[in-house]
């Protein structure tokens, strides 16, 4: 069977909490580089309670929450205009 019970004994934690609430406090996560932006910090996570003898895919989805593009004006985001193209959301192992 494909198919496995939700356990409730299974645990998502981010590993540098404190640091995301530090950047969710200061309204940014964006890093701008030559090379061009990234989310800071990185997302990592400490998953706890699952079985080892079981093979597992983990999925993280994301989406925007409104149609902005935004840019990053006087210590605050703010709209900069309507997104031109919107993608399709899609899977993508990494």
């Amino acid at each position: 069977d494909s198919s496995m019970p939700f356990t409730e004994s299974v645990t998502v934690r981010l590993s540098d909490e404190s640091i995301w609430r530090q950047f969710n406090n200061e309204t940014t996560e964006m890093v701008i580089t030559q090379s061009g932006r990234r989310m800071f910090p990185s997302l990592q996570c400490m998953i706890e309670g699952l079985d080892e003898n079981q093979v597992y895919a983990i999925f993280l989805h994301m989406e925007r929450v409104d149609e902005n593009r935004y840019k990053y004006v006087g210590k605050q985001w703010v709209p900069a205009g309507e997104v031109k193209e919107r993608n399709e959301a899609r899977s993508v192992a990494h």
